[in-house]
């Protein structure tokens, strides 16, 4: 059985429909739902879909361009078919250990998440740090292991 996704144009584009229609010449038209007729809500309706199938249309022609490999259904998984496909530079060795496999699952999604201080405080500086990308900057700069050496 065939099935159908629906995919939110907002998982790649973080902006509204209409913002994404005027950065690339198509602005989204106005409508009041509550007096327009069915032909004008047909051309409203139009319209939005055109818009959303020229940024699908920029988004792969973006990807083809640049030899950042296939479409993918997220961002993230977007980024990794991309790191994948044109920079990693060895296979990842997939082992059968399952007492690994389980270790290195949970490691994949762990993480902490805490407040050390809670209120307000009198100094004007504060820095926001983004440790989600905490670990892929190391992976750019550091070495790590593509495949299971030992386990103990």
């Amino acid at each position: 059985m065939k099935s159908i996704v629906f995919i939110d144009l907002m998982n790649y584009f973080k902006m509204s429909l209409a913002k994404l229609g005027e950065s690339m010449g198509y602005p989204k038209l106005h409508i009041d739902f509550n007096t327009c007729t069915t032909d004008e809500l047909a051309r409203y309706c139009r319209n939005d879909v055109y818009v959303m199938v020229q940024a699908w249309k920029k988004w792969t022609a973006f990807l083809r361009e640049n030899d950042l490999g296939v479409w993918a259904p997220t961002l993230p998984a977007q980024a990794f078919n991309a790191f994948r496909h044109r920079f990693m530079s060895s296979d990842i060795m997939i082992h059968s250990h399952q007492k690994a496999l389980d270790l290195e699952r949970d490691a994949y999604h762990g993480g902490r998440t805490e407040v050390f201080r809670h209120g307000f405080f009198n100094t004007r500086q504060y820095y926001l740090l983004d440790v989600n990308s905490m670990y892929p900057a190391m992976m750019k700069h550091r070495l790590f292991p593509t495949a299971l050496v030992t386990y103990s």
